[in-house]
């Protein structure tokens, strides 16, 4: 998910720039079309092959219903709707928070964006000290020392960060794609490398954050957000600039008309993954035979 965010970032600078020549208006209907429908799509197919997913005919259920077809069920300050209904949905609620936010953003944004990126760090710091002092909605300790406290895992604002980052990316692959490693063998080392430096900071985030955590000013709310996107996400980053630069190995396999298609279709089978995989618990008996 965290990769989806970073990519989302670097897409989006890279199609709209600073959305010149392009309303607010028809930039956030195009991207609220992109997301909209197949979210809605999913849930009502949640709630017509799970029936243990339907809602009780009561107004705090109701409620939830309506917060998850709005997008907002990430957007609770205490994060306690954020798996109702379809619980993977949960990102492209925070991800519609980023399109909110997206046209505020651009705003000369290739001489803000360092600034930019430095102020949703902060914005992170502020957040997990909040977390740390109480104020969000803790629930059970996920491990010794540890306490989960889901909108820090969840609420765009806490995920902006990656999503900026991956703006950033876009003007840093700008500034390389001029000057790319010249030769397909370089390249491909290139991009080796990144992949090398993502899998490194992926198998170490675990360790590093709970090392990290025994900092006061870290904690519970700093493990959470280091382990689910603070810690990949710059490995992420870097793979995207330097596969965009296409001239390695690694990215012409990606390009290959099976890859792109599994690619056009991953957002709508992220969507109904989990739907199909309760389905199938329910009805284990049936589909054994």
């Amino acid at each position: 998910v965290s990769f989806f965010f970073v990519l989302s970032g670097f897409i989006l600078v890279y199609v709209y720039g600073e959305l010149e020549g392009v309303s607010v208006r028809s930039f956030l209907r195009a991207r609220i079309a992109r997301i909209w429908p197949a979210h809605v799509a999913a849930l009502l197919l949640l709630l017509l092959l799970v029936p243990t997913a339907r809602p009780p005919l009561d107004g705090a259920s109701t409620g939830r219903l309506l917060t998850n077809i709005a997008l907002m069920q990430s957007w609770t300050p205490t994060g306690e709707q954020w798996s109702s209904f379809n619980g993977v949905s949960w990102s492209v609620s925070a991800e519609l928070g980023f399109y909110l936010c997206f046209p505020l953003l651009v705003i000369n944004w290739r001489r803000t964006w360092h600034w930019k990126l430095f102020g949703t760090l902060l914005l992170v710091f502020l957040l997990i000290s909040l977390g740390n002092a109480g104020v969000f909605l803790r629930t059970e300790p996920i491990s010794e020392g540890i306490r989960n406290i889901p909108v820090l895992n969840v609420h765009p604002l806490i995920r902006l960060f990656e999503f900026v980052l991956g703006m950033s990316a876009a003007v840093i692959w700008e500034r390389l794609a001029a000057r790319r490693p010249s030769g397909f063998a370089m390249a491909t080392l290139w991009e080796g490398l990144a992949l090398l430096l993502l899998v490194v900071l992926m198998y170490a985030s675990v360790p590093w954050a709970a090392a990290a955590a025994q900092q006061d000013w870290v904690g519970s709310a700093g493990w959470i957000w280091l382990t689910n996107g603070g810690i990949p996400a710059g490995g992420f980053a870097v793979l995207i600039v330097v596969l965009a630069l296409q001239g390695g190995a690694v990215s012409r396999l990606l390009s290959v008309q099976p890859l792109v298609l599994l690619g056009e279709i991953s957002y709508s089978i992220y969507l109904i993954h989990q739907i199909i995989i309760r389905y199938a618990m329910d009805h284990a008996d049936a589909l054994a035979a």
